[in-house]
C-alpha cells in the first residue's frame, strides 16, 4: 500500500510540474510568463509542507493523506476545466500547495504501518516507488 501511495503522489506531482509550463504557454501566456507562474506554484508547494504536517499531527495521518488527495483532485479536475489565466494559477497553486503537502503525512504514516524490524526496507522500496513515479510520470 505505501508503495502505491508514494507511487501515485509522485507521478501526480512530477506530471504536474512537468506539463506546467506547457499549459500556461498553451493558454497564450509568454514563456517568460509561464515559468514565473510555474516559480509561483513551487514556492506554493514549500507552503503545503506545514499546514500538511499540522493536520497530521492533530488528526489521524490516514484523514489527512484522504484530505490532500481529495483536495489535490478537486484542484487538478478545475484546472483542467478553468476559463481565465487567473483561474489557472490560482488552481495551480492551490493543486501545488496540496500535492507537496500529501509528503509530510505519508513520511509519518509509513513507519506507523510498518513493523520495525523492516522500517528501513519499507521507506527505502517506497521511496524508490516514489522516485519510478516522478520518472514515469513526463
Amino acid at each position: 500500500m505505501t508503495w502505491s501511495m508514494f507511487f501515485i503522489a509522485s507521478f501526480a506531482y512530477y506530471g504536474f510540474l512537468t506539463f506546467l509550463p506547457s499549459l500556461l504557454l498553451d493558454r497564450g501566456m509568454s514563456i517568460t510568463d509561464s515559468f514565473g507562474y510555474a516559480l509561483l506554484v513551487e514556492i506554493a508547494q514549500v507552503a503545503g509542507y506545514c499546514p500538511a504536517a499540522w493536520l497530521a499531527d492533530r488528526t489521524d495521518r490516514t484523514w489527512s493523506i484522504v484530505t490532500c488527495l481529495g483536495a489535490s483532485t478537486v484542484c487538478a479536475c478545475l484546472v483542467s476545466q478553468a476559463r481565465s489565466d487567473a483561474a489557472v494559477l490560482v488552481l495551480s497553486v492551490l493543486l501545488g500547495f496540496f500535492l507537496n503537502g500529501l509528503y509530510a503525512p505519508l513520511y509519518t504514516y509509513l513507519p506507523e504501518v510498518c513493523p520495525t524490524r523492516l522500517r528501513s526496507m519499507a521507506a527505502a522500496t517506497s521511496d524508490a516507488f516514489s522516485r519510478i513515479g516522478g520518472i514515469t510520470a513526463p
